[in-house]
């Protein structure tokens, strides 16, 4: 009779253990210098959900066709809601200096020019896919147009949205099954197992929300008058984690990232706005700008 009731008290503890809430947070595809420099990191959205154990993320072509897949060999220790399982190459581990919950062959690649990568559990099938670039195939998961039609650029990550709902929390809602609506760039930010998160949850108007937004600088530019009819621009914001967006003449924002080249110019005065949105989803309400005039060539 104990032994049936100490049954009873832990089977609500082990039914919610799992993986089936975890959703793909970032995607890098490496760098020019260390093209095998890759991850993935996968991240909970409740707790109890480390059951990672034989649990695959596969890599597909631009096609849609199998390039590999590598399972987790242990279970991560931590639990927590909001927590990480980083998956990634040896080079990623020595270019970031962070340690892989789980460490995956260099070869086959992710193809940072298009490709998608899925998380896949052998007790519920496919539970989330993304896609990126030039992908044109089909996945065992929704995902939607493609992010970044021009796919992943040198050094940079595709990492999830999370502002729907609560700004500074991964949420089931942040998934549209849409990878264009739901990822965008940033710098790489691997983030393991062992790191504690750093999300936190909505409060409303009290202490300790963020409303404070963030503060957008263009780094570099191109000369007041050029003959440069795609000129290059680099820019920056005051807060970490943040996402841009850029509004060329009269045209509507659009996403963008650093550093951005504009489409071909026609010859007289242009001004580029640029935009940043922290993680809380605030607004740099005094956009970055600069004017400059294209010229004929001498």
């Amino acid at each position: 009779m104990v032994l049936a009731c100490l049954c009873l008290l832990v089977m609500p503890a082990a039914a919610r253990a799992n993986h089936h809430l975890v959703s793909i947070r970032e995607v890098s595809a490496g760098t020019s210098a260390q093209p095998m420099a890759e991850y993935v990191e996968l991240q909970a959205y409740s707790a109890f959900q480390n059951v990672m154990m034989g649990q695959k993320i596969n890599f597909y072509g631009s096609s849609g066709n199998f390039l590999a897949g590598f399972s987790f060999t242990s279970n991560p220790p931590n639990g927590g809601n909001q927590r990480t399982f980083l998956m990634g190459t040896a080079q990623a581990a020595g270019l970031y200096g962070v340690a892989m919950d789980q460490t995956m062959a260099s070869s086959p690649g992710i193809e940072a020019d298009g490709g998608a990568a899925c998380f896949q559990s052998n007790t519920f099938g496919v539970i989330d896919c993304v896609s990126w670039g030039n992908f044109s195939g089909s996945l065992p998961d929704p995902a939607g147009s493609p992010a970044v039609p021009g796919g992943i650029p040198d050094a940079q990550s595709l990492t999830r949205d999370i502002s729907a709902g609560c700004a500074t929390l991964l949420e089931m809602s942040d998934d549209t099954d849409s990878s264009n609506a739901d990822f965008f760039l940033t710098a790489p930010t691997p983030r393991n197992n062992a790191t504690a998160p750093t999300e936190t949850a909505c409060t409303g108007p009290g202490p300790g929300a963020d409303r404070d937004p963030p503060q957008t600088t263009i780094r570099k530019r191109p000369p007041n008058r050029t003959a440069d009819r795609t000129p290059t621009f680099r820019f920056v914001s005051d807060e970490r984690g943040s996402r841009f967006q850029c509004k060329l003449d009269g045209r509507p924002y659009k996403s963008c990232s650093s550093p951005f080249t504009t489409k071909r110019l026609t010859f007289g005065s242009h001004t580029l706005r640029v935009r940043a949105i922290d993680a809380a989803g605030n607004r740099d309400g005094s956009p970055a700008k600069d004017t400059f005039k294209v010229v004929r060539p001498r």
